[in-house]
């Protein structure tokens, strides 16, 4: 099984720095365990830099290849025998924003699973494995949808996202609750082109209601995969409530009315679902002054998402 890791990057080299590492580490936390073990999966990490100062040396930085415009502009690194499985290339070209970015590393990328992470965004110990293994079990599942941790600026966990299957009424009428960090789906799923680069937004709330509307099996698996750094700028903590509005005016359905009605049923679904409980976590993350190796995170969280309410 490969995977593609799609990430857009604009002028976020410290956070970057850190999402890679943890891309990075699912192939060699597998190969280290037992060196003589082939790891059953490959990694592909494409970053789509929209022209970030300094990029050119953090892909040396790296040891990434680095391509300008499509060009070539750096060495290649032959694999080790502990990294065979695992590419990265930095691609830095203009774009019209995130879901462009995006859509042009899909447009690269060969793997069978895909997924984007963003650079304040980071896998935990072990997910990719857990991945493989859920697709391998479930050869039907075309989406599927893992739990991820929210994190403070200073990577403090201050919320565990228990994610549920979205509604699609409620994805129209309210918002997406679930987070793309932490969502994987087989390439022959996504429609062409995957995002609608016309949204700066919502684009991950159009794919999931695409995934709905043509019935594609979505699988929320309860397993926590991601940390997502809630740093106050993220698009998804300050919504744009006017582009929301002009897609529901596009769609045209569900009725607006309705919508107090579909916001109680989702919570009472999150309620049944566990979403609202503490939890207890044990991982590790990737942090400023870890260097190379990850910090180990003990914490008790609430399920509520800060300040937001939702």
């Amino acid at each position: 099984m490969t995977f593609s890791i799609i990430t857009p990057s604009f002028k976020q080299l410290d956070w970057l720095r850190l999402c890679v590492a943890s891309v990075r580490d699912q192939v060699l936390q597998e190969s280290t365990l037992d060196p003589r073990l082939t790891p059953t999966f490959r990694v592909e990490h494409i970053i789509q830099d929209a022209g970030s100062p300094g990029i050119e040396d953090f892909a040396r930085e790296i040891e990434a290849d680095f391509y300008l415009d499509g060009q070539l502009g750096s060495e290649t690194h032959p694999p080790s025998s502990a990294t065979r499985h695992y590419q990265i290339s930095i691609h830095c070209e203009k774009d019209a924003g995130m879901y462009d970015a995006i859509n042009r590393g899909l447009s690269k990328s060969k793997g069978d699973i895909c997924g984007w992470l963003n650079c304040d965004e980071q896998y935990l110990p072990g997910s990719l494995k857990k991945v493989v293994r859920k697709f391998s079990n479930d050869p039907h599942m075309e989406v599927l949808l893992g739990d991820a941790l929210l994190v403070d600026a200073e990577l403090t966990p201050v919320c565990y996202r228990r994610i549920m299957v979205p509604g699609q009424w409620h994805t129209r009428l309210d918002h997406l609750h679930s987070l793309s960090c932490a969502m994987f789906f087989r390439r022959t799923a996504l429609p062409s082109p995957a995002l609608n680069s016309n949204w700066k937004v919502i684009g991950d709330a159009v794919l999931m209601d695409y995934f709905l509307s043509t019935r594609k099996h979505v699988v929320a698996c309860r397993e926590l995969l991601s940390a997502y750094a809630f740093t106050g700028r993220n698009l998804s903590a300050n919504p744009d409530h006017n582009e929301h509005a002009l897609w529901i005016n596009k769609l045209n359905w569900p009725p607006r009315w309705t919508r107090p009605l579909v916001v109680l049923m989702n919570r009472i679904r999150r309620l049944a679902h566990g979403a609202y409980c503490s939890f207890a976590v044990h991982t590790a993350l990737y942090t400023p002054t870890s260097g190379t190796v990850r910090k180990e995170i003990r914490a008790t969280v609430s399920g509520r998402w800060p300040a937001l309410g939702h």
